[in-house]
């Protein structure tokens, strides 16, 4: 498997399509949240070694939402297996949207195509990371996206966006009702999970494949993640 991956990507690129945690990201409808990080041990006071403490929201940064996010007794982002993470068939839909849109059926449906596994909804919402905008008044995507995805696109197993989330702070009922039609365990077709909070900034057109590392906590709904793509060099 190493030396399979260590070929395949002598031709390629690898990129970062999620942010870094600092002491200070934006979070959902709060402009700025704090980690808190705490020296624990520390080389230069003369411990052996260096450690942090730090705590967060698992909706902080860019994370990816699980059905239990919005469900009773519905799969945790813990509970899916390790294939599940890997996308050879990424869609990149590049769109320009204003605070508060809302992102239609329209704008997606004739890009997605039968055989794509992962969606991926370029905003350029993303330049106004850090600012209050960015946190209360992004582009909302149209629960009939979610709906229209799961029944007529099946291969599609999550969609990312470089927005703080689905839907907006400013528009919180839309926001619910997008998050159940992609989410909802008991609705046509499989959930479709959601990563919010990406960094899509980079030029998307050589994408080939996406691989998603959720940090693998149990008995929670939710889980930030890191976010790699392949790129054709």
């Amino acid at each position: 498997m190493k030396k399979y991956i260590r070929k395949d990507l002598q031709t390629k690129c690898l990129r970062y399509l999620s942010y870094k945690l600092g002491d200070r990201i934006p979070a959902y409808g709060k402009e700025k949240v704090f980690l808190g990080i705490k020296t624990q041990k520390s080389i230069i006071k003369g411990d052996s070694c260096n450690a942090f403490k730090f705590s967060m929201e698992n909706h902080w940064g860019t994370h990816i939402d699980g059905p239990a996010h919005f469900f009773k007794a519905a799969k945790t982002v813990a509970d899916y297996p390790a294939e599940n993470w890997f996308f050879t068939k990424p869609c990149i839909i590049e769109l320009s949207s204003d605070e508060d849109k809302i992102i239609g059926l329209d704008e997606v449906k004739s890009k997605v195509k039968i055989g794509h596994d992962i969606l991926l909804l370029k905003t350029c919402f993303g330049r106004f990371r850090g600012k209050r905008v960015y946190s209360f008044n992004n582009p909302v995507v149209d629960a009939k996206i979610g709906l229209w995805l799961r029944s007529e696109r099946p291969n599609i197993r999550v969609i990312g966006l470089d927005l703080i989330s689905l839907g907006s702070h400013n528009k919180r009922e839309l926001a619910r009702q997008a998050h159940r039609a992609f989410l909802n365990p008991r609705g046509k077709g499989s959930p479709i999970l959601i990563i919010e909070d990406m960094d899509l900034s980079c030029n998307l057109s050589g994408l080939i494949r996406v691989i998603v590392a959720p940090l693998l906590i149990m008995n929670i709904d939710s889980a930030p993640c890191t976010v790699y793509g392949i790129f054709n060099k």
